[in-house]
């Protein structure tokens, strides 16, 4: 099934309602969260069949990174909801040592690593801003910091 197809209000879906802001949100949010997770899926993939780990176990650990990411999730909308800290989140400075580990990784099998140092970076300036102790959550506050917020109808 493609992206389009799975997608709420997908452009190309053939559902040419005009769309209003919320739904122009969890549209957004929604192939934010496919494609950022497809590219880190096979930057994953790619890295550890570099370092000689079999696709099926590349798969199981994807699962495993990927069930830790929907329970961080359920934590995460409370937590940015009520602006309050994200309970048992990593915080920002560990997630930036985690990245930089990757990166380090990928780099030495001559793999791309310009997605991975993007987000790195950006934890990091968050870190530098005195916040690396906060939980990875804080990063929604940073990015909406940081933001230009486009018109609506520049989305389509």
């Amino acid at each position: 099934m493609t992206a389009q197809a799975l997608a709420p209000h997908a452009p190309g879906s053939g559902d040419h309602r005009p769309a209003t802001p919320p739904d122009i949100g969890r549209e957004m949010a929604w192939l934010d969260t496919f494609w950022t997770a497809m590219v880190g899926l096979t930057h994953a993939v790619a890295l550890g069949h570099a370092s000689g780990t079999s696709v099926a176990d590349l798969l199981t650990a994807a699962e495993q990174a990927l069930e830790a990411a929907r329970d961080a999730v359920a934590g995460m909308a409370g937590a940015v909801e009520a602006g309050t800290g994200g309970g048992t989140q990593p915080t920002v400075a560990a997630g930036v040592g985690e990245m930089e580990r990757v990166i380090r990784a990928a780099q030495s099998y001559g793999l791309d690593a310009s997605v991975l140092r993007s987000a790195a970076s950006l934890a990091d300036r968050v870190v530098n801003a005195g916040h690396g102790d906060e939980p990875i959550t804080f990063m929604v506050t940073a990015l909406a910091q940081s933001a230009i917020r486009p018109h609506p109808q520049a989305l389509d």
